[in-house]
């Protein structure tokens, strides 16, 4: 879905305008809550990962398994193939003890690594917005903050630098007192579901004289290589090591 926003074509074009020169690095994050208290099934392994393996399996200490923040944020991952045309070459991949004490799946981590064009990469896809504990589900409406889910990105060139927030523009925050309230709100940018998406791509196949067909912009061969990339993070966690691709 981060593909279609404005702010991420934005930094593309740039990019190949030569506007920051030749890029050497890209830091991205995908903070969000962890909703395991609403979606129980993001905290089985089973479900959420499709089997339940030990994230770090040569540690008896660790309880932890595969199947958490890495699992959910595969955005990030597939934006800095996307931004840079470029796939993985190597990554390398820690997680930090978990923040919440009755997680089973990891929910802080960090990548590092590098694409097969060169470039840098630094990605943290952690439940880094710490929920509330006591939490009801009354509506659909998760826009207190912090804000539900935050990605923001930054790549840096020879000639400059962009950083970009690219999940909540037309987005605003205010703290009510005495209380300290902190509530956010707004839009999230410009986004389009599953069925306006493909409405709008056989429109457009219409116009031009074309047949109206699938869905052309996204498929499983697409998005192969950002699961082997992530299954590599993994991988690195496990064993400690650098992993190529």
């Amino acid at each position: 879905e981060m593909r279609w926003r404005a702010e991420i074509l934005r930094i593309k074009d740039l990019i190949k305008s030569g506007a920051i020169g030749k890029p050497l690095s890209l830091n991205a994050y995908n903070y969000s809550h962890f909703p395991m208290w609403w979606n129980p099934w993001m905290n089985t392994p089973e479900e959420s990962y499709g089997k339940r393996v030990k994230l770090k399996p040569n540690d008896p200490e660790d309880y932890r398994y595969r199947g958490g923040a890495l699992t959910d944020h595969p955005h990030i991952f597939d934006l800095a193939r996307f931004i840079f045309d470029s796939d993985y070459d190597f990554i390398y991949a820690e997680a930090a003890p978990n923040m919440r004490y009755d997680a089973e799946v990891e929910d802080l981590l960090t990548i590092t690594g590098r694409l097969k064009n060169g470039v840098i990469f630094s990605l943290d896809p952690s439940y880094g917005n710490f929920e509330k504990k006591i939490f009801k589900r009354v509506n659909d409406d998760f826009s207190k903050y912090p804000r539900t889910v935050e990605v923001e990105l930054a790549v840096h060139g020879e000639k400059g630098s962009i950083i970009a927030n690219v999940y909540g523009a037309k987005a605003y925050q205010a703290m009510y007192l005495p209380s300290e309230d902190f509530k956010h709100w707004g839009s999230s940018g410009a986004s389009f579901s599953d069925t306006r998406r493909i409405f709008t791509h056989n429109f457009v196949r219409r116009i031009r004289g074309e047949e109206a067909g699938e869905d052309l912009t996204t498929s499983l061969s697409e998005h192969v290589s950002i699961i082997k990339a992530m299954n590599a993070a993994y991988e690195s966690m496990a064993t400690g090591k650098i992993v190529k691709l």
